[in-house]
C-alpha cells in the first residue's frame, strides 16, 4: 500500500467518526430549538390564560363560580429568589496549608 492511499483511508474513517459526532450535535442543536419553541408556547398559552381569567372576571363571573365548573386559576407567575453562594468546603485550597497549623 502506498502512504497516500493509506493516508485517504485514514482521512477517510475520521470523516465518517466526525461526520456522526456532527450529527449527534446537530439533533441537539434541533432538540433544544423545540424546547424553546415549547417553553415560548407555554408562556404564551399561560399568559392568555390569565388575560381570559380576568376577562372573565371583570365581566361579572366569581372565582368561585368558575372553579365550580373546573375552570382553574391561572397559576401565579414563580419569582426566583436569590440566595447568597454557599461556601464550599470542600474545595481546593488556593494556598497549601503550612507547617505546624
Amino acid at each position: 500500500m502506498s502512504t497516500d492511499n493509506t493516508e485517504s483511508v485514514v482521512e477517510s474513517r475520521l470523516r465518517e467518526i466526525l461526520d456522526k459526532r456532527m450529527s449527534a450535535v446537530r439533533e441537539l442543536v434541533n432538540a433544544e430549538g423545540a424546547v424553546d419553541d415549547a417553553q415560548a408556547a407555554l408562556t404564551a398559552a399561560q399568559d392568555e390564560h390569565k388575560k381570559a381569567w380576568n376577562r372573565a372576571l371583570a365581566r361579572g363571573w366569581t372565582e368561585q363560580e368558575l372553579r365550580k365548573v373546573n375552570l382553574r386559576k391561572p397559576a401565579p407567575k414563580r419569582t426566583r429568589r436569590t440566595t447568597p453562594a454557599r461556601p464550599n468546603n470542600n474545595a481546593p485550597r488556593s494556598e497549601p496549608p503550612q507547617p505546624g497549623s
